[in-house]
């Protein structure tokens, strides 16, 4: 948010567990932990996010995790870009006092009110794990994301060892992937089998609308081995198909144009 201050965003049902695990970790560092009460967010995304949020009287900043301050009425508000590989998405972080001020503005800009399905969706699309429901403390940070959330250049922590040698090594067993599937949703969690074994679990799980019809995709934790060798595998009742980084790529691409002319057509 500024130097020296870090805001960290979670499930209510999480942030006393979250809690616990900062004061774990803090060693001979002076860090105070402070629960923000009385505000709230609101999310504003899609291929005309900046232009709605700009028009509501606040400030996009295109920067990813890059807080804005902005006064709305008297009220300070803060506006930043979160992490999406999809679409253009801002958290805009306000007094409850002015939230219906801020979604009435917004209103008027163009935005449109969508339910907790397409937010989960979204959150599918953009392979976003989410802590509790994917994954938890059993799993190796590079299982869930090999990239984003990790420093490797910071100082010392608790579980650098291991981090370290995982990632000088480059191996892992299993990884969180995006799955699609051809066939009904199983119930959650649900096993991923190849050859009759179980090599996987499938803990999330979305429908993608797009022009020629919606995609059932989901997200789970699923051994290499099978997926080196191109095994088959089914979830459920339904066949499912590990998508590679080249057809994730076109999954995002293609939905990003079906929003664009979603958009386009409002």
């Amino acid at each position: 948010r500024w130097p020296n201050h870090n805001l960290r965003a979670t499930d209510e049902s999480e942030a006393e567990a979250l809690s616990e695990q900062f004061d774990h970790v803090i060693i001979m560092v002076y860090v105070e932990l402070e629960e923000v009460s009385g505000d709230t967010a609101m999310g504003v995304g899609g291929p005309r996010a900046v232009e709605a949020i700009d028009a509501a009287g606040l400030q996009a900043e295109e920067a990813e995790l890059r807080f804005v301050e902005c006064d709305f009425e008297g009220h300070g508000v803060m506006v930043s870009q979160e992490y999406s590989p999809v679409t253009e998405r801002f958290a805009i972080w306000l007094p409850e006092a002015a939230v219906a001020r801020v979604w009435e503005k917004l209103r008027v800009a163009g935005a449109a009110p969508v339910g907790t399905a397409a937010l989960e969706m979204l959150r599918v699309v953009e392979g976003v794990p989410q802590y509790g429901l994917d994954f938890g403390e059993k799993y190796l940070p590079q299982e869930v994301d090999a990239g984003r959330p990790l420093h490797f250049k910071k100082g010392c922590y608790l579980g650098q060892e291991i981090v370290e040698r995982i990632r000088s090594r480059a191996s892992v067993h299993r990884q969180m992937r995006l799955l699609e599937l051809e066939g009904a949703t199983p119930e959650l969690p649900a096993q991923i089998l190849a050859d009759g074994q179980a090599v996987g679990e499938l803990t999330s799980a979305a429908a993608m609308e797009l022009l020629e019809g919606p995609k059932r995709l989901g997200l789970g934790m699923v051994r290499n081995e099978p997926v080196a060798r191109n095994a088959a595998l089914t979830c459920g009742e339904s066949a499912a198909r590990v998508l590679d980084s080249e057809a994730v790529k076109s999954l995002r691409d293609t939905w990003k144009d079906y929003a664009i002319q979603q958009a386009a057509g409002n």
